[in-house]
């Protein structure tokens, strides 16, 4: 098992607004993934997502899947 964390900290909490819509649809793909758990976690200006994949194999699948 391998477990990806990625953490966003926001250089102005004026891009908030922004970062909530995509990360909405990032939200989405990575429901719609073959991840076998994720969890995320944020407030303002910090924000942080913990995935737990099978395989390499699967999240390259999924990265590469990605929509812009």
């Amino acid at each position: 098992m391998i477990v990806s964390v990625t953490s966003i900290e926001l250089r102005s909490p004026l891009n908030f607004f922004r970062l909530a819509m995509l990360a909405r649809d990032v939200v989405k793909q990575i429901e719609a993934s073959y991840n076998l758990s994720y969890k995320d976690k944020g407030f303002w200006a910090k924000h942080h997502i913990m995935t737990l994949w099978n395989s390499e194999e699967v999240i390259n699948n999924f990265y590469r899947n990605c929509e812009p």
